[in-house]
């Protein structure tokens, strides 16, 4: 992680659009440059080679055209070797006339002059092997060139057939040209060594001029990025002026000022529409927050006009059970009326100590007409809590068990307390058609529901309750076997 903090800058730096457009032209410079040195070095090189081979071939016929002078001066076509001989201070002159050494060859190999001889040469005992002589019969004009590479100084080479005015051979001329490499490098170096300077003070300038075209270029783009990063949706946005600004550019400012102008009609219409749907699911929780507290007290009125018997013994006990549902009911639905008046607010707890067990069975005995079943690890547990607001959870999730009870079915809610020793688990189950898996994320939300009807308030309003008192709630259920409803308070 810190490695990637590290780098993260660099990475942003690289995406920026003037660092790219910066590197960009510092990168055609330095790329065209590269290429520059390459293909005058390589034109450099092949013009070099040229001139050295023109240089070659002028000094051979100049030694060429010396000795057929001699051979026909002295007419030596059919002379013998001796004659040749006799005649070794003429040919010695053409070495100090034209600045060259050679060696001359009778047609057979053997050697006549030899003033300078390659060492395939001198190791066949100054004689040109057979092979040589045959190639040189069989190759254009008669003539064979060679770089010889691997002797202590390289040279190129030339074996050619002499022949006089009639077209006979009389001997075969070898002659090795020695280039000044020192002196081409030297002027290669310098070459390059001028451009490098006229290349570092070009590079040195397009960086500049990179630098602030760059700027110039992006200076637009990045008022229009400061503006987008300052627009929201609830402040007060302002339209975006440049002047002078590219045509490019000019699209995008006008794009930004038509949608300044409908987020402002946007937000107005959110707005509007924000406090129309407050206002309906407002109406819509507290209809169904009270029909939650009225269905049970209808049910415990209906059943204490057909059970209850003034002469009955029980009948005391049965008016006090009586009054204190009653009381229940009309508290939470106070407290909704009231929360409803302050709904701008979040509405005040009114905490105190509560045995959670004996309110949980004055909130049972409501629902006479429903199995519910209390079970308890203690016979009394005592926790801080608003006990309106509990008593609103346990209607919104027994009510819930009930309506999903399949017809045919004997339903039953289970309602367990545990006191451990961190926490209070609160385990409520029923025996229901259970919740679809595909809907495990959205039971919670507000406006869930599986049923025809119902706002889908209720299970909302429960985590809400129950996470304003620092404890959680989560479940289980399996397909057509029922659902299992858990809360923890945790005790600190």
């Amino acid at each position: 992680m810190r490695l990637f903090d590290k780098i993260e800058p660099l990475l942003l730096l690289r995406k920026s659009l003037r660092v790219q457009f910066f590197f960009a032209m510092t990168g055609i410079l330095v790329i065209s440059g590269f290429l520059v040195v390459l293909i005058t070095a390589y034109q450099y090189e092949a013009q070099r080679e040229k001139y050295h081979f023109d240089r070659l071939n002028r000094k051979e016929s100049q030694i060429i055209r010396h000795i057929d002078y001699i051979v026909n001066k002295y007419d030596l076509v059919d002379a013998g070797l001796g004659q040749w001989k006799n005649l070794e201070s003429d040919f010695n002159q053409i070495n100090q006339i034209h600045s060259v050494k050679y060696s001359l060859f009778t047609m057979d190999g053997q050697r006549i002059f030899s003033f300078f001889a390659p060492l395939e040469v001198l190791a066949n005992d100054y004689s040109l092997k057979a092979e040589l002589i045959d190639q040189l019969k069989q190759a254009p004009d008669n003539r064979i060139l060679e770089t010889n590479i691997e002797e202590v100084h390289g040279y190129s080479s030339s074996f050619r057939i002499l022949t006089n005015q009639f077209n006979t051979p009389y001997a075969i001329l070898f002659y090795p040209y020695f280039s000044d490499v020192d002196i081409a490098e030297n002027e290669l170096n310098l070459f390059l060594q001028t451009f490098y300077q006229i290349y570092i003070i070009l590079l040195i300038g397009t960086i500049i001029f990179a630098y602030f075209l760059a700027r110039y270029v992006t200076r637009s783009i990045e008022s229009v990025r400061n503006k987008l990063n300052q627009t929201d949706l609830q402040g007060q946005n302002e339209k975006l002026e440049i002047i002078n600004a590219p045509i490019e550019i000019l699209g995008l400012i006008e794009a930004y000022n038509k949608m300044i102008d409908q987020l402002i009609d946007s937000a107005n219409q959110l707005v509007k529409q924000e406090k129309d749907y407050a206002w309906r699911e407002m109406a819509r929780q507290i209809a169904h927050e009270v029909k939650n507290a009225l269905t049970p007290m209808r049910l415990i009125v209906q059943d204490f006009n057909e059970q209850f018997d003034p002469h009955k013994q029980q009948s005391k006990k049965k008016l006090s059970e009586f009054s204190l549902t009653l009381i229940e009911q009309i508290n939470s639905m106070s407290e909704l009326a009231e929360s409803f008046s302050y709904f701008t607010t979040e509405p005040k707890k009114n905490v105190s100590e509560s045995d959670l067990v004996n309110h949980t069975k004055l909130v049972a005995i409501s629902f006479t007409n429903f199995d519910v079943r209390i079970k308890s690890s203690h016979e009394k547990i005592i926790y801080t809590l608003d006990v309106n607001q509990w008593t609103r959870v346990l209607n919104n999730l027994i009510l819930n068990a009930q309506q999903a009870i399949p017809d045919k079915r004997e339903g039953y809610v289970e309602i367990k307390f545990q006191l451990l020793e961190d926490k209070i688990v609160v385990e409520i189950s029923d025996n229901g058609c259970g919740i679809n898996p595909e809907l495990r994320n959205t039971i919670f939300e507000p406006k869930f529901t599986s049923k025809n009807s119902g706002t889908g308030l209720g299970l909302g309003i429960v985590r809400n309750i129950i996470l304003s008192h620092g404890g959680t709630i989560s479940y289980d259920s399996e397909i057509d076997v029922g659902t299992t409803f858990r809360i923890v308070f945790p005790l600190i």
